[in-house]
């Protein structure tokens, strides 16, 4: 392998041509150029002839990259983690392992159904022979969750502003949604908790924060809209539950907020 010495105040340090860092780092040369370009990774020094020459202190920028590729990220949200504070890079992790242990739990779901269905006899698949109801679908619930909503409200003007508003968010426009929406939740927890009413002013303020959050970052939420919203956090049972592990009756409470907030506007 081709290497080259070039001094430091320290003394030498190793630097490595463009072919060997791709086949280290299992990337494409193709994408280092491209890296480069954009500013993303530049090699510390070029040769005499303008070939690139990447430092240790390269290699471990672009092992950063690489880590934050395969999570998903895109190249601009790389490139704000690699600048970004300890705080701020430690909250999009955060957010990013969350994602993924839920995507494993998918995975793992998924596997479990093959698993069942490679024991079980040829017969019994045509038939549904000895199966269940209940265990039949079990396994498809995590993913269900998440489409019931596109199946209730695919065909609304709302939904499509939705999918709409959310595609265009990067990185920062989803840790500042967050950051909201915590805030609101955490408010109406707070007011909760010191025995303030849920009907009255101020908890209907923050009642009016949270209508004017899901308005900024997904839709037109008009008051009769939230209202259907705060019907539903008391129906559902995932929804209630999502509320109420965190204080018992808090979804309740949310609810009644929200329905306070609505006459207070009318």
């Amino acid at each position: 392998m081709e290497r080259r010495m070039r001094g430091t105040s320290n003394g030498t340090s190793e630097t490595y041509s463009i072919g060997e860092v791709a086949r280290m780092a299992g990337v494409t040369t193709r994408a280092l150029h491209h890296y480069d370009e954009i500013a993303l990774l530049r090699p510390s020094t070029r040769t005499a002839a303008g070939y690139r020459r990447y430092t240790r202190a390269d290699l471990l920028r672009l092992q950063r990259i690489r880590l934050y590729r395969a999570l998903d990220f895109g190249l601009e949200d790389v490139r704000a983690l690699l600048d970004a504070p300890d705080e701020e890079l430690r909250a999009a992790l955060v957010s990013q392992r969350a994602s993924l242990l839920h995507r494993l739990e998918e995975t793992q779901s998924l596997v479990a159904i093959i698993d069942r269905v490679l024991d079980t006899p040829t017969d019994t698949h045509r038939e549904g022979a000895h199966m269940v109801a209940e265990e039949m679908f079990k396994d498809f619930r995590n993913e269900e969750f998440e489409k019931e909503a596109e199946e209730r409200w695919g065909g609304t003007d709302a939904w499509k502003e939705s999918k709409r508003r959310v595609a265009s968010y990067s990185l920062d426009d989803w840790k500042v949604m967050a950051v909201e929406a915590k805030a609101i939740n955490d408010a109406l927890l707070a007011h909760m908790q010191a025995g303030h009413l849920a009907s009255s002013p101020e908890v209907a303020a923050v009642a009016e924060e949270h209508r004017q959050h899901i308005s900024r970052w997904f839709y037109d939420c008009s008051t009769d809209v939230h209202v259907g919203l705060a019907d539903m956090y008391v129906a559902d049972p995932r929804f209630a539950a999502s509320y109420d592990t965190q204080a018992p009756g808090f979804a309740a409470y949310v609810s009644e907020a929200i329905r306070a907030n609505a006459e207070h506007a009318r």
